[in-house]
Formats: structure tokens, sequence, C-alpha cells
């Protein structure tokens, strides 16, 4: 567990009712395209990991 992970829940706790594309100060189109990245990286992070 890294010293981030303390906050988590707490962090979770308060976003529950925030306008999540004012809160990054992104567009609804920027933040769209911004999710979808954040995907294609995991998903390209898991693929590698399972590589043996």
């Amino acid at each position: 567990m890294g010293s981030g992970d303390i906050h988590l829940p707490f962090l979770r706790e308060r976003a529950l009712g925030v306008n999540l594309d004012e809160a990054c100060a992104q567009s609804p189109r920027d933040f769209s395209r911004l999710q979808k990245e954040i995907v294609a990286l995991r998903t390209h992070l898991l693929r590698f990991t399972q590589r043996e």
C-alpha cells in the first residue's frame, strides 16, 4: 500500500457530489477523451504484465 492510499476513502466520500467535468477543468468532450485514454493505458498495462 502506498502512502497516498490513506486518503482514498475520504476522497471518494467527498467526491460523491462533485461535477467531474468542472473539477477536472476540462470540457465534457476533453474529459470523455481523457477517460478513454486512461482506459486504453490500463488495458495496455494489463496486457503487458500478462505476457510470459
